[in-house]
């Protein structure tokens, strides 16, 4: 297990953050749940699931604002529970699969997608758009890499695709502070990263520390052993994030000593948590922004 401590991870994690963020587009819908309730029902039922061989959450899931527009209520989650429950006991789903050619799923995935990336857009700042194409990055590589036969031969692409969820956690949070300008956290994170790549939890096919300045398999070519592709090491990787916190660490010291380097961003202000006397934008706005706007009001 511990091998592949860089996809479990990262996937328990995106769950719990899927979670949360469900009950934040409820809330936006106009319906508020108890956080605590809401993640222990969620992690309870992804238990009880896990004995059953299903690895995904399965008490919470995408779509209130959409079910609610449509006028589901909790019976729509009852009659879902019955059909899946039959489905999966009599394998119809088998016979569903055979049935329904890939492209007539293809296109509700793709607008569950959309759904989700419109969403995580309308609730952050403009500046942070950035950091959205960063986190997806990873993700599309994984993608990529698996379009043309065992897989792209490209280092830098595969180096992206490996640990894929993980490594978009990570590098993004060091973007959305470097972008706050919160210039220590973002020296803390790219520590870690560098950390993460030295043990091979990012960027390679397995976490090993054994493998730290081995050349490990990157592409398998089983027909011919010799055309297999290989990645640099792990080393490389963490000597790249390290260079990385040299110009952080300093720009982070004069941040704190000095006032060559400004201060961090007043925190953002999402739409969901305004205050009914703060005017937002639809995109939401900077605190320092709704303090312009009240004056503007008052005027």
């Amino acid at each position: 297990v511990s091998i592949y401590i860089g996809t479990i991870f990262p996937v328990a994690l995106a769950a719990a953050a899927g979670t949360l963020m469900n009950v934040i587009s409820a809330k936006k819908a106009g319906d508020s749940y108890p956080l605590k309730e809401t993640m222990i029902s969620d992690g309870f039922g992804t238990m009880i699931g896990a004995f059953f061989g299903t690895p995904f959450g399965t008490s919470v899931y995408i779509g209130h604002p959409a079910y609610k527009r449509f006028g589901a209520g909790i019976g729509y989650s009852l009659i879902n529970c019955v059909v899946f429950f039959f489905f999966a006991i009599f394998g119809i789903f088998a016979v569903a699969a055979a049935l329904v050619p890939p492209q007539g799923t293809a296109p509700l995935l793709i607008y569950v997608g959309f759904m989700i990336c419109k969403e995580a857009l309308e609730e952050m700042p403009n500046r942070q758009y950035p950091t959205f194409i960063i986190g997806i990055l990873p993700a599309l590589s994984d993608f990529a890499s698996t379009l043309i036969g065992t897989g792209i031969p490209n280092i830098g692409l595969q180096a992206l695709a490996k640990s894929s969820i993980l490594l978009a956690l990570v590098q993004s949070t060091i973007w959305w502070y470097i972008i706050e300008r919160h210039l220590a956290q973002a020296t803390a994170w790219t520590l870690a990263a560098a950390i993460l790549a030295g043990l091979g939890v990012i960027h390679q096919p397995a976490a090993s520390g054994e493998n730290f300045n081995k050349q490990q398999v990157l592409i398998q070519d089983f027909s011919d052993p010799a055309n297999s592709l290989f990645q640099t090491e792990q080393w490389r990787f963490m000597v790249g994030y390290l260079l990385v916190i040299v110009p952080l660490a300093i720009l982070a010291a004069l941040q704190k000593y000095t006032d060559k380097v400004d201060p961090p961003r007043e925190p953002y202000v999402p739409t969901y948590e305004k205050d009914e006397n703060v005017v937002v934008s639809h995109a939401g706005i900077d605190a320092s922004d709704a303090d312009i706007a009240l004056k503007e009001a008052s005027l």
